[in-house]
């Protein structure tokens, strides 16, 4: 079965890292707590994988993706996120 999540989910475990994570160990722990076959929605509730919600986040300048490095931009995370 496959599960969806919310993006604020994602931002809640890089705001949690502090520096940032890798792609893989942010991968490896969503995988770890909501399984391999998660997928993710926003606030319009549009479904993404998890390439395609980094990319949504990242078009909507609230992550950093700088090679491997993902961190969060908290000054562009609205009060819902």
């Amino acid at each position: 079965m496959t599960d969806i999540i919310h993006a604020h989910n994602l931002l809640e475990l890089l705001l949690q890292s502090e520096g940032g994570m890798t792609n893989d160990a942010l991968l490896s722990e969503i995988t770890t707590r909501f399984g391999e076959a998660v997928l993710f929605t926003n606030c319009t509730e549009n479904t993404y994988t998890f390439d395609q919600i980094l990319q949504f986040l990242a078009s909507r300048d609230k992550i950093i993706v700088k090679g491997d490095s993902i961190s969060v931009r908290k000054e562009n995370i609205c009060a819902d996120d």
